[in-house]
């Protein structure tokens, strides 16, 4: 499946979690989604959400302005 990026640039915590809650709220389960973030926390807080089971956490990297951070809805 195809990835769709997700740009949350410039925002802060809680927004990009917020942002993305709604995301998948419409999303098929199995849904990638790649997002791009410059919040330093929000590797961080995508490990806090997977952990409490609505995401699957595929891969987090580090870029020059920020984190790239690909993750995958669970069935439900």
């Amino acid at each position: 499946m195809q990835a769709e990026t997700i740009d949350l640039t410039g925002l802060m915590c809680p927004i990009p979690i917020l942002r993305i809650k709604q995301k998948l709220a419409v999303s098929a389960s199995g849904t990638v989604l790649r997002l791009l973030c410059t919040d330093p926390q929000a590797p961080e807080d995508f490990k806090i959400f997977a952990s409490r089971g609505a995401i699957e956490l595929l891969n987090i990297t580090e870029t020059a302005s920020g984190s790239e951070i690909t993750i995958r809805k669970k069935e439900p």
